[in-house]
């Protein structure tokens, strides 16, 4: 009798805790979001979706709100696909970018040429091994360049990584208050809680 009063207590009370992590998560997340906007404006149209995003899991937590938790634990759901799907080819793509040494010259020429002149040059690059690196400064310079491509790729693949955890965290999270919103609809807890004087 005593363990299932246990049970469903802590079934009826960690849902609350998970709705309060959202709700600050959410806040912070919609702060940081609208900084973005502000110091970066060029990013505006990201951020405002990203601050969009975060709006509704904010509000759809607080209201008890089913159709906003659903919708937002799809558009999670959907970010953690993306993410595991850059996480297959993004980090590979810009390691090999800084290990051919195209990222130093890409600095170096910014603002110098246009798209196309730029894609010709990088290309030409690319298939045609330079002349600088068939001696052996410039052989120390490859070297080099491989080595901090390949650090690079790393450090990108555990920060999407990381990230990627943390977006499925915050996924089973919507998911879990989601399915706690249903049961207290099923059992008529859900209109207790949104009139006081029924208590």
């Amino acid at each position: 009798m005593g363990t299932s009063n246990r049970r469903s207590n802590e079934s009826k009370y960690g849902p609350y805790h998970i709705r309060v992590v959202l709700i600050i998560f959410s806040l912070s997340a919609m702060a940081f979001g609208l900084g973005v906007s502000i110091t970066a404006p060029e990013q505006l149209p990201n951020s405002l979706v990203f601050t969009a995003f975060h709006f509704c899991v904010a509000f759809g937590a607080y209201s008890y709100n089913k159709m906003l938790l659903g919708i937002s634990q799809k558009v999670c759901g959907l970010a953690v696909i993306l993410l595991i799907l850059s996480l297959l080819g993004y980090p590979l793509i810009k390691s090999c970018y800084k290990a051919s040494g195209l990222y130093g010259m890409a600095v170096k020429r910014t603002g110098k040429m246009n798209e196309t002149k730029a894609f010709e040059y990088d290309l030409n690059y690319f298939m045609n091994v330079p002349t600088k690196y068939k001696n052996e400064a410039g052989i120390k310079e490859a070297v080099h360049n491989f080595n901090f491509g390949l650090l690079d790729g790393f450090l990108l693949e555990f920060l999407i990584l990381s990230y990627t955890a943390g977006t499925y965290v915050y996924y089973v999270m919507i998911k879990r208050l989601r399915e706690q919103v249903c049961r207290m609809q099923m059992v008529g807890e859900f209109s207790r809680l949104c009139d006081p004087s029924s208590v």
